[in-house]
């Protein structure tokens, strides 16, 4: 993660394969979650970098996360990388 207005870099999240996909922030800025391509979604304190959680049941590459809205929970169903692989 960046500082919008100065560009220094102030989080870098670490996975095993180095590579996520897409990203999201809790609605409260205390959690980041990633879809990996290792067919995970980690989890990590936005403050510390410290992973929190990762859910390993995937079958795929995953594509997109979110968290909802309203409270700080990852949704229960997420999309997998292809039509009927969600979890």
């Amino acid at each position: 993660m960046w500082d919008t207005q100065t560009g220094q870099e102030l989080l870098s999240l670490k996975t095993r394969t180095g590579t996520f996909y897409c990203a999201a922030i809790s609605a409260d800025g205390k959690h980041i979650a990633a879809g990996c391509w290792d067919h995970t979604v980690k989890v990590w304190d936005a403050h510390t970098g410290e992973e929190v959680l990762a859910l390993k049941r995937h079958v795929n590459a995953v594509m997109s996360v979110a968290f909802s809205a309203t409270a700080n929970a990852l949704p229960r169903r997420m999309e997998g990388s292809r039509p009927g692989m969600a979890r």
